[in-house]
């Protein structure tokens, strides 16, 4: 008899009351693990019979914990039907959240939904089943596609009534929750969602076990979007110590950016979030994930930098409540007779004020002479006596008659119901160009000047790289709309000069510019030949050669085309670009990745610039300079806005459809020419193959 089999004979009849214990525990999960078939058969059986007990335990849960990670993909469904009926009163237990948190992370997309499907409705029958679409849905939204209004309302409570004590027990973990959580966000009407968002920003900083899911992080942003003032400041407060890393998360990054775009308190975000970023500078601008954050204040909601699914995430639908008009102006803190947000506690201060300035007022009064004060009682009294006298000869029919008006009627008028306006929820009253003014700043101290420092200091390191070229880009150009250009144009210029001076110092080189493959072998020969990080660091290929810092410049260059501010900053670069570095260089620079950068520079949108590139570039690319610099300024080489512009042909191709016409048959022609030669031929014999 094996250990395993000795120890499970001993624990017979009692295994579910040890799994309870601490210690105990420990040696049934190493029964499950080391034990034969039949044993692990045997203790299964016990564990499975009592399976949602024991998920209710402290220790207990490990147990069934340990059962989930050894069960194989068939073993699933069976372990999901167990549960059936148990689901919600699980989530909202602390051991039991974890358990379903771990079966739901094994679980295909059906079982999931099984799952998910008792917090929708009691029966699982509703909507002829959700077994039977099971497989091709993914969210509550599919199912409630086509359903009357009725059902979508009982579902919708049902869930919310379901997720009520798990939001108030903030056991936000579970990836279930999450789901479950962003579900009824989207799909509840807006006084439902009002409710919910203030109970989730009321759990502080629970809210951040949502940011690591793509469901998770929605409702998380969803809340910061939906959410009052109050609400926002609880939420971003409780990110308190890790913004940077909810901000180089995968989908964390989404909900900083977020709160930075809904917040209309500058102060609170620029101190509790951009505080925490500053130092993370660096890191940000070459991160996949943070450095989007960023992109969202220089250049926001540009499709080139914001995937789907992320651009999807800060801009959710919008949604709108019916509140009393006097309640909802007080509590969006807005004045209904002139359309306009105050702030409450800047009235109560002034009223003070005003009450502090009148009394200061009577003291001073005081100082008059008392005879004076009594002339004047005595002239009130006596026109208050004449006033009453007037009124009494007026007859006490017309008092009668008045008091004979108050009807029915007009008690129903005071006790009407107070009238109904629509708000949207979360309604932010500043404009996104003054919240991203604000949030860059300017001076000491701002984000951008740490930001221009940087560039300047490490511009020409950040082309090279794939996404901290992005954000040289937009630094360079001014940012959309060239907010940073008006902020800081000394600091922006400055960024200019240094790329231009390193480009200067490449062009200056006798030898000609390595293209990318070849500076990639002399890089490989250098690691095998044992060079130091000094050589090695001579040897990086120039920024115009450069894979991506090619392809940066030349996007830079082409954003000059922009009219007005957005381009300015383009311009200035186009200008000191050509002056400083490609001037005179051009002979060096055909034939190398360098004529992506040539081309641009030829569509910056400064004539004098275009007029003298052009005069030295006939002389080595022919006299069309424009066509030869179509090639690399295509729908390729992008703009700032070129995320939004795709499948667009070029000028060229628009204009001479017949020339293209004529270059494919004298491409074809050959060919055929080829295929008839080789037909005409006679046919050769195979040389055998000897193994």
């Amino acid at each position: 008899m094996g250990v395993v089999s000795f120890v499970l004979l001993q624990l017979q009849g009692s295994t579910v009351e040890l799994a309870n214990h601490h210690s105990a525990s420990r040696v049934i999960q190493w029964c499950l693990k080391e034990g034969s078939t039949a044993d692990k058969a045997r203790l299964l059986g016990q564990v499975k019979a009592n399976i949602v007990p024991l998920s209710r335990s402290k220790y207990g849960r490990h147990v069934v914990q340990k059962v989930i990670s050894m069960a194989s993909k068939e073993e699933v469904p069976g372990l999901v039907k167990l549960f059936k009926g148990h689901v919600a009163e699980l989530l909202r237990h602390p051991s039991g959240a974890d358990v379903l948190d771990d079966l739901y992370n094994v679980c295909p997309q059906s079982c999931r939904n099984t799952l998910c499907a008792e917090l929708y409705s009691r029966e699982f029958t509703l909507f002829e089943g959700v077994g039977t679409r099971s497989e091709n849905i993914s969210h509550l939204g599919d199912l409630l596609a086509g359903v009357d209004a009725r059902k979508r309302q009982a579902v919708v409570e049902h869930l919310y009534k379901g997720l009520a004590p798990v939001l108030e027990k903030a056991l936000l973990h579970p990836m279930m929750t999450h789901r479950l959580l962003r579900e009824l966000i989207t799909e509840s009407p807006g006084s439902v969602v009002a409710d919910v968002v203030d109970t989730l920003a009321a759990t502080g900083g629970n809210a951040l076990k949502l940011v690591h899911t793509h469901d998770g992080a929605a409702a998380a942003a969803m809340a910061l979007a939906y959410g009052t003032p109050k609400d926002r400041k609880r939420l971003i407060k409780g990110m308190k110590g890790y913004v940077w890393q909810t901000a180089d998360n995968e989908w964390g990054h989404a909900v900083v950016a977020t709160a930075l775009s809904v917040t209309d308190d500058t102060a609170l975000t620029g101190k509790a979030i951009l505080g925490e970023l500053k130092p993370h500078l660096e890191e940000m601008c070459s991160s996949k994930h943070a450095h989007r954050v960023l992109m969202q204040l220089l250049a926001p909601d540009n499709h080139r930098y914001l995937p789907p699914a992320i651009y999807e995430l800060l801009h959710p639908p919008v949604k709108t409540m019916m509140v009393a008009a006097d309640a909802g102006a007080a509590a969006a803190g807005f004045d209904a007779d002139d359309g306009e947000f105050v702030d409450a506690g800047a009235d109560a201060e002034l009223q003070e004020q005003q009450q502090g300035a009148d009394e200061d007022a009577m003291q001073q009064d005081g100082s008059e002479d008392s005879s004076d004060v009594e002339q004047r009682q005595d002239e009130d009294d006596s026109n208050a006596a004449d006033a009453a006298g007037d009124l009494s000869e007026q007859g006490g029919d017309a008092a009668a008659d008045s008091a004979g008006d108050e009807s029915p009627q007009a008690q129903d008028d005071d006790t009407a119901s107070p009238q109904m306006v629509e708000r949207q929820l979360g309604e932010s009253k500043k404009a996104a160009d003054v919240r991203r003014r604000e949030l860059l700043g300017s001076g000491k101290g701002s984000l951008s000047e740490a930001l221009l420092q940087l560039c300047a200091a490490q511009g020409g390191e950040l082309l090279r790289s794939q996404v901290g070229g992005d954000v040289v880009v937009e630094v360079a150009r001014g940012a959309a709309g060239g907010l940073l250009w008006q902020l800081d144009q000394a600091g922006v210029e400055r960024v200019h000069a240094a790329v231009v001076q390193e480009l200067a110092h490449d062009c200056s080189t006798s030898k000609p510019a390595p293209s990318g493959r070849q500076q990639q072998k002399s890089k490989q020969k250098g690691q095998s030949a044992g060079m130091g990080a000094d050589q090695q660091q001579q040897e990086q290929e120039p920024l115009l050669t450069h894979y991506f810092g090619s392809r940066h410049l030349r996007r830079l260059l082409l954003a000059g085309s922009s009219q007005g501010a957005d381009g300015e900053g383009a311009r200035a670069f186009a200008q000191q670009l050509w002056a400083g570095a490609l001037k005179g260089q051009c002979k060096q620079l055909v034939g190398t990745h360098a004529e992506k950068v040539l081309g641009a520079v030829l569509l910056c949108g400064v004539p004098a610039v275009v007029q003298e590139a052009r005069a030295e570039l006939q002389e080595l690319v022919g006299p069309d300079a424009m066509a030869w610099a179509a090639k690399f300024t295509g729908p390729a080489a992008g703009s700032a806005g070129a995320g939004k512009q795709k499948h667009v042909q070029t000028k060229q191709q628009q204009e001479q459809p017949e020339l293209h016409r004529e270059l494919k048959q004298q491409v074809q022609q050959p060919a055929e020419q080829q295929q008839e030669a080789t037909a005409a031929a006679p046919p050769t014999k195979k040389k055998k193959k000897h193994k």
